[in-house]
């Protein structure tokens, strides 16, 4: 499932004392996207995990 920004932040500030900075938006949508593409091509690439 996917969702977007603003309800994922809501999800995770939950519970939270302080609310997340503004630096959350553009890491997870690039930062993030980014590293989970090179876990998945290197998973490929080297066969998996375990």
């Amino acid at each position: 499932m996917i969702i977007g920004i603003k309800k994922a932040k809501a999800e995770i500030e939950t519970g939270a004392k302080k609310p997340l900075g503004i630096w959350f938006e553009p890491m997870a949508k690039y930062v993030f996207v980014l590293l989970t593409l090179i876990v998945l091509v290197g998973g490929g690439i080297l066969g998996g995990i375990g």
